[in-house]
């Protein structure tokens, strides 16, 4: 017999297993005109096993195609400089994972 307490599972009660059991992991990537590498940089976040990941990039006012690629991956693209560690902390405020 199946117990009772067994739920069956919907998009809505895994994302709120997820938010409520698997921290949210947040990557934030300082960028300036890094089109030649953050496309692999963004594939290789989309292939990890664990999936509750939230992209931030954190753009110095690029002028190639940067942010076209952020938004393909459905990043969080901002727009932030001119220095990398206040690219970084901005980041870090945009953020929502959290440490613990």
């Amino acid at each position: 017999m199946i117990s009772k307490s067994i739920r069956r599972v919907t998009a809505s009660n895994l994302k709120n297993y997820l938010e409520s059991n698997c921290p949210l992991v947040s990557v934030v990537i300082p960028t300036y005109n890094s089109s030649r590498t953050l496309l692999q940089c963004l594939e290789s976040i989309r292939d990890q096993t664990y999936n509750h990941i939230e992209t931030i990039v954190v753009d110095r006012f690029s002028e190639d195609e940067t942010e076209r690629i952020a938004r393909k991956f459905h990043a969080t693209f901002v727009r932030k400089g001119p220095e990398r560690s206040g690219q970084k902390n901005y980041g870090a405020l945009v953020a929502k994972g959290r440490s613990r």
